[in-house]
């Protein structure tokens, strides 16, 4: 092997390292990416169910209560059981063989959350209308992943590049030792 040939595969290696920093750091923009969507989608549910209601008024303990009209968004109590109920989890599954993929889900846990959203059957017989509230923040939330995902790669990849040793331009280096090779 000539000095040429052992420089470049030496300037390949440290091109190759680099690169894979770089590329690592794109796992952790999915992580950040997946986090901060799924606290958009709690934080949306929240917005949409803390509006006051248009429908009808009723009187409680604690006071009045007008709820939401069919078709709109839960009216829940700001601090009642389906504000309280609504939450962001994002967990790392392992699957053997692999490094894991982040999974993120928002929601309520609530067992009458999904009554509200798809509607339901009451026990005279009549129908109560759906609230949607999941369903308009999962939309708003795939509008916004795009930019959001974008955004967390770019700010990782330039993080990453700027951590890489300052003299290490492999890829130019690398670049004319193949042109000497010649």
């Amino acid at each position: 092997m000539t000095t040429n040939q052992a420089s470049l595969y030496k300037e390949l290696d440290k091109a190759s390292k680099n690169a894979k920093k770089v590329i690592y750091s794109a796992s952790h923009s999915i992580e950040k990416s997946v986090q901060e969507l799924c606290d958009m989608g709690k934080d949306h549910v929240l917005e949409l169910i803390s509006k006051p209601g248009s429908g009808k008024q009723y009187t409680y303990s604690y006071g009045k209560h007008t709820a939401s009209a069919a078709g709109q968004p839960p009216a829940a109590r700001v601090g009642g059981p389906l504000y309280k109920s609504i939450v962001s989890v994002v967990t790392e599954k392992k699957a053997s063989g692999d490094k894991g993929r982040v999974v993120g889900h928002f929601g309520s846990t609530q067992k009458y959350a999904l009554f509200l959203e798809y509607g339901w059957r009451r026990k005279d017989g009549g129908v109560g209308e759906p609230r949607p509230f999941m369903r308009p923040t999962a939309d708003f939330v795939r509008e916004k992943t795009p930019g959001v995902v974008v955004r967390n790669w770019i700010a990782y990849r330039n993080a990453a590049i700027k951590k890489l040793p300052k003299s290490s331009n492999t890829g130019a280096n690398a670049a004319s030792y193949v042109g000497k090779m010649r």
